[in-house]
């Protein structure tokens, strides 16, 4: 099968197609799962085999405990931004056994709330974000604001990702998972507080992507070997492919580490260790607070440095990891 690619497209062609197919697949991996944060020794994500075939992607549910108080636990639980609807169905059922569920979203918490009105002052009162730009000394007119200009500068990835979402025929976090109970708490960055951030860092999103470009230009200096390549252009003329794409995206995501050096250290920073210490304030005050149970949904590539802190700054153990099916894999044309 290689040699009749390698037949069809010529040296020339493989050359050009290389590097656009790592940009892209670099590119997707910030899209479904954000960047990936350093070295992994609790894994969060997996492909399941079934004799020897892919099964199931996997994103992990990682338990931790106090040692001090064996009713105090934080489970951080991996999200996928795309993926399967029983996966989500499943994480609204896991979710009602929470005292609090803190979730990812740079802007306003009433985005992902369906049943409330963004502007409603009760909403506003009873959130645990409504005042932080009052109480950083922004006001609610600067951040409205920054929310509107960071969705015009994302208008062509969400574009993007609805795309994907139809081309793998996956279902879409924000429109699967219910953000309405009273437990859920927005323990995220402002749309203001992270344009800033990332204004500071020298950094804005685009200004990431072509970094990654940039990037894949350079791992292909260094690894110029076509089975990449080769899988990318089989997965495209594949009679299925929809099935044989998301095959190859999540062999690539469950990779993760492949893609740490696209990511430069200010950038990452932002991305994730200032969106995780920002979660982590807010699960300290829910513990304060006498919260017992208390999950954590973020992004899978988040998860290591929440695991990290949360042992070193919050004195908690490991305890245990339960394996969720994000995303089928099994070929819906076998027999």
């Amino acid at each position: 099968m290689q040699s009749v690619f390698l037949t069809r497209i010529g040296t020339t062609g493989m050359k050009c197609i290389r590097p656009i197919s790592r940009t892209l697949l670099a590119l997707l991996c910030c899209l479904f799962f954000a960047a990936p944060a350093g070295a992994e020794e609790i894994p969060f994500i997996r492909i399941d085999k079934q004799d020897a075939t892919a099964r199931a992607l996997q994103v992990a549910l990682a338990r931790f405990s106090d040692p001090k108080d064996s009713d105090v636990q934080v489970d951080l639980v991996s999200a996928v931004h795309v993926g399967d609807k029983s996966y989500y169905e499943e994480l609204n059922s896991i979710f009602e056994g929470y005292d609090a569920v803190l979730f990812e979203l740079v802007g306003p918490e009433a985005k992902v709330r369906k049943n409330r009105v963004a502007d409603d002052p009760s909403t506003r009162a009873s959130s645990s974000e409504g005042n932080v730009a009052k109480e950083n000394g922004a006001g609610e007119k600067s951040d409205s604001q920054a929310s509107a200009e960071l969705q015009a500068q994302l208008a062509p990835v969400s574009g993007m990702q609805a795309a994907l979402k139809n081309f793998l025929r996956l279902s879409y976090q924000l429109e699967e998972v219910d953000y309405t109970p009273e437990h859920f708490v927005h323990a995220d960055m402002t749309a203001e507080q992270f344009s800033q951030a990332m204004a500071d860092d020298g950094n804005s999103f685009w200004s990431l992507m072509f970094k990654i470009m940039l990037e894949s230009y350079a791992e292909e200096k260094k690894n110029p070997q076509l089975g990449g390549e080769l899988k990318m252009l089989y997965a495209l003329l594949h009679p299925d492919k929809a099935y044989s794409m998301k095959l190859l995206l999540a062999e690539q995501f469950a990779d993760l580490k492949k893609f740490k050096s696209m990511f430069a250290k200010g950038s990452g920073d932002v991305l994730i260790r200032q969106r995780n210490d920002r979660a982590l304030e807010v699960l300290r005050r829910e513990l304060d607070s006498g919260k017992k149970k208390i999950a954590i949904f973020y992004g899978a590539a988040h998860m290591p440095d929440f695991a990290k802190k949360i042992i070193a700054d919050f004195g908690m153990r490991y305890q245990s990891t339960v394996w969720l099916d994000a995303w089928n894999l099994q070929d819906p044309n076998a027999r």
